[in-house]
C-alpha cells in the first residue's frame, strides 16, 4: 500500500483561514441585509485609488473591508512624520525610512490581508496652471501617458488628490474612457464625495428623470458646473487667498 496524502491547507493555511473568515463576514451581510448583493463581482473590481494621504488609506481600508481585492495606488509623495497620526496605512518607521506612500500603503494592506493583489504607481500627474518647462516635457507626456494606461486598466477610478487641478487631467480621461469615477475632497470643515456619470450610450430613453431624480448614467463631474479653470492652488496660497476646493 502506498503513503496516504491529506492536504491541511484549507484548514492549517492562516491565509486560507482568513479568506474564509472574511468571505464568511461578507456572505452574512448580504444574507441578512442585502440579498441581490453580487460579491463575486465586487470582489474582482480592479479600484484605481489616486492619491495615497488620508483619503486614499481610509478609502483602501473601506474597499478591503467589503472583499475588494485588487488595488493600485498612484502617488508620487513619501512619508512625512505629520502623516502618520492622520493616514492610516502609514507609521513611525516609514517616515523615517522616508518610503514612498504607495510603497508603505502597499505593504500595509498585505500586512492586514496578505493575498491581496496591491500595486503602486509612482506618479507626479501633470496639472493646469503647473509650468511645464523644455527640460521635462518628455517626462510630463510619459507621465500622461501612464496615467492613461493605469485609468484604462481598471474598472473604478478614485480621485483622492491634495487639489482641485490635480483632478483634471484624471477626470478628463475617465470621461473619455466611460469609466465610474468617484470623487472626494476634504477641507478644514466640509468635505465632498460624488460619483461621475458614466454616458448613456443607448437610445434607450430613461423614464422618470426630474431634477429630484437624475438619470444616473448621465451625472455631471466634478468641473461641469464650474466656471473657474483649475490653477496652480500653490501660487494663491503664497498671496494668502482662501479658496474652495
Amino acid at each position: 500500500m502506498g503513503p496516504q496524502i491529506v492536504d491541511l491547507s484549507e484548514t492549517l493555511d492562516p491565509n486560507k483561514l482568513a479568506e474564509k473568515a472574511i468571505n464568511l463576514n461578507l456572505k452574512l451581510m448580504k444574507w441578512r441585509l442585502v440579498p441581490d448583493l453580487d460579491l463575486e463581482k465586487i470582489s474582482n473590481l480592479r479600484c484605481l485609488l489616486l492619491g495615497a494621504g488620508t483619503l486614499g488609506c481610509s478609502v483602501a481600508r473601506v474597499l478591503i473591508g467589503w472583499g475588494i481585492s485588487n488595488i493600485t495606488f498612484v502617488d508620487k509623495s513619501t512619508v512625512s512624520h505629520s502623516n502618520t497620526v492622520r493616514q492610516s496605512l502609514f507609521i513611525h518607521e516609514d517616515a523615517v525610512k522616508r518610503k514612498f506612500k504607495v510603497d508603505a500603503a502597499k505593504d500595509a494592506l498585505l500586512r492586514i490581508r496578505p493575498t491581496m493583489n496591491v500595486h503602486g504607481i509612482k506618479l507626479q500627474i501633470p496639472m493646469p496652471g503647473h509650468v511645464v518647462g523644455q527640460s521635462m516635457l518628455n517626462t510630463t507626456k510619459e507621465a500622461v501617458k501612464e496615467l492613461k494606461d493605469a485609468i484604462a486598466g481598471n474598472d473604478i477610478v478614485f480621485l483622492l488628490l491634495d487639489s482641485r487641478e490635480a483632478r483634471w487631467l484624471p477626470t478628463l480621461l475617465c470621461a473619455a474612457m466611460n469609466k465610474i469615477t468617484i470623487n472626494a475632497a476634504l477641507g478644514f470643515d466640509s468635505y465632498m464625495v460624488q460619483r461621475h456619470g458614466v454616458r448613456n450610450l443607448t437610445d434607450i430613453p430613461v423614464s422618470n428623470v426630474t431634477s429630484q431624480n437624475p438619470d444616473g448614467k448621465n451625472l455631471g463631474c466634478y468641473f461641469c458646473n464650474d466656471i473657474t479653470q483649475p490653477g496652480n492652488v500653490n501660487l494663491f496660497l503664497k498671496n494668502k487667498i482662501i479658496i474652495n476646493l
